[in-house]
């Protein structure tokens, strides 16, 4: 497997990764945010209901009050304030919605009123929706602009290191081939290319050194190696030679 495919492998595994667990971590925290915000919401709401009551000492328009429904009930018992989500049907949609609901008591003339604030989560969820949508649009443009910059961006900058590989193969040691290394201005790669024609150089001295050593010791052997086998010669002429002599002779 190449170098520049492997990086890329990883690079995007390791993105999607990041990106995944990011996705998650951040559709939480803004669900989370914004039903905070539906709790404040609802809170409000029934403090200018309480606001409402005190000063007018009757309840509100029980269809509609500003953003969210209210339902009144006669209760005997005052009830704690408290947050539910639920599902109600809905005459307008024709449909179950999901709504968040608030519910607390008031007196009101001697008499205990349950009420129910009521705020659709329908739109809460479409902003989720539509952020998380938009989120997701912005992750694949992303992972789609590091493919391409990984294909070919990549893949460019990496020309030079290809070339210096491509011009290592031909290099061979007493062939007189020159490395012609193309000039970039990426520095790894120039000292890279440094490098290896230093390297090249040393290498092409040593290999002409060590063939003049060669030559030469081969030349300067050869006249000895005469005149040892002359005397030899000569040895194995001589009269009165026992055969252990004549074998040491021809041994030589």
């Amino acid at each position: 497997m190449k170098l520049l495919t492997k990086f890329n492998r990883a690079n995007i595994i390791a993105t999607v990764i990041v990106l995944f667990i990011g996705g998650l971590c951040y559709y939480f925290i803004l669900h989370y945010v914004l039903g905070k915000q539906l709790d404040s919401d609802l809170k409000r709401e029934m403090q200018e209901i309480k606001n409402f009551i005190k000063v007018n000492h009757s309840l509100p328009d029980t269809s509609v009050y500003k953003e969210a429904e209210i339902i009144p009930e006669l209760s005997p018992l005052p009830t704690k304030a408290s947050l539910t989500t639920t599902e109600i049907f809905d005459k307008k949609e024709n449909e179950l919605v999901t709504v968040r609901q608030l519910i607390f008591s008031e007196n009101i003339s001697d008499k205990y009123y349950r009420i129910t604030v009521s705020k659709s989560e329908q739109e809460t969820e479409d902003l989720i929706r539509f952020i998380v949508t938009g989120t997701l649009s912005l992750v694949l443009l992303l992972l789609l602009c590091l493919f391409i910059i990984n294909r070919f961006v990549l893949n460019k900058l990496w020309h030079p290191f290809n070339n210096t590989l491509h011009e290592l193969k031909k290099f061979n040691p007493g062939s007189g081939y020159t490395l012609r290394l193309k000039d970039n201005n990426i520095a790894e790669f120039k000292e890279l290319n440094n490098a290896v024609l230093e390297m090249s150089q040393a290498v092409e001295r040593d290999y002409q050194a060590l063939k003049s050593f060669t030559e030469n010791a081969s030349h300067e052997i050869q006249t000895p190696l005469a005149v040892i086998n002359s005397e030899a010669d000569l040895l194995m002429q001589s009269e009165n030679m026992t055969k252990v002599q004549m074998k040491n002779i021809q041994a030589i």
